[in-house]
């Protein structure tokens, strides 16, 4: 998506921005999430233009993000928030196949090692070559929107993420959770440490409760892969010095 995005001419990205933005504040509830991640994808493209007003602009991101923030809230109340709200959870972690299907948590799981009995319909496999160009692009592309969701410790998206957690769709709860495991492994990057980290870290630390919970099981809707992609995050989390007693 982002790759795709950067062959257009700044220009055309500014002012598809300006329409997507128009779309996301009078599209229906349901349908909003989705609109806010593209937007997303198409800010990042944007701030790495040379122009520091444009680096500098926060308009698009911070709509995008309380925009995320509200539809986590909804889907403890509207179930019909909830299969685009996960869709775009999803499309956040950046792993995508050739065919556009989200592989975010799929490549979580693989990565730690979890084989599920259910044959997979997507491989998650590729040539070699182009899965060490899409691990460096998707680690960009987390640590940017870890930055742009947790900026100056924000919290209300961590609190909606963690509401979620305990949703009874286990289908959104898994994509909670990965979307945890990602930004604790951004977090944990050296390069994400700067001014805001122990605010950050703050405002994540929150999560770890809700983490263990899953962990632990008993949710009859819960399986395996919740367990293990909540054991990823936490692990992920624990490698942070500041952070470790918490996690333990």
């Amino acid at each position: 998506v982002e790759m795709f995005i950067r062959g257009l001419c700044t220009a055309l990205v500014t002012e598809t921005m300006d329409v997507l933005l128009q779309r996301l504040r009078s599209s229906p509830v349901e349908e909003r999430a989705l609109v806010a991640v593209l937007l997303l994808y198409f800010d990042r493209t944007l701030s790495l233009q040379d122009e520091p007003d444009r680096r500098n602009s926060s308009v698009y991101r911070e709509e995008a993000v309380r925009i995320l923030t509200e539809s986590l809230r909804r889907c403890l109340i509207d179930e019909n928030v909830v299969p685009n709200t996960r869709k775009a959870l999803l499309m956040l972690g950046g792993h995508f196949s050739f065919s556009g299907d989200l592989l975010a948590e799929d490549r979580m799981l693989e990565q730690a090692g979890f084989a599920d009995d259910t044959p997979s319909s997507t491989p998650v496999t590729s040539d070699a070559t182009v899965q060490e160009t899409e691990a460096a692009e998707t680690e960009a592309w987390q640590e940017h929107v870890t930055a742009v969701l947790l900026g100056s410790g924000r919290r209300p998206f961590l609190a909606a993420l963690s509401g979620c957690l305990a949703s009874p769709d286990a289908g959104l709860v898994a994509a909670c959770l990965t979307t945890a495991g990602w930004l604790s492994r951004s977090l944990a990057s050296t390069r994400l440490r700067d001014t805001h980290t122990d605010m950050q870290l703050a405002a994540f630390s929150a999560l770890v409760p809700r983490l263990k919970r899953c962990l632990a099981g008993g949710a009859a809707h819960l399986q395996p892969r919740h367990r293990v992609l909540a054991a990823v995050t936490l692990h992920n989390f624990s490698k942070i010095p500041v952070q470790t007693a918490g996690c333990c």
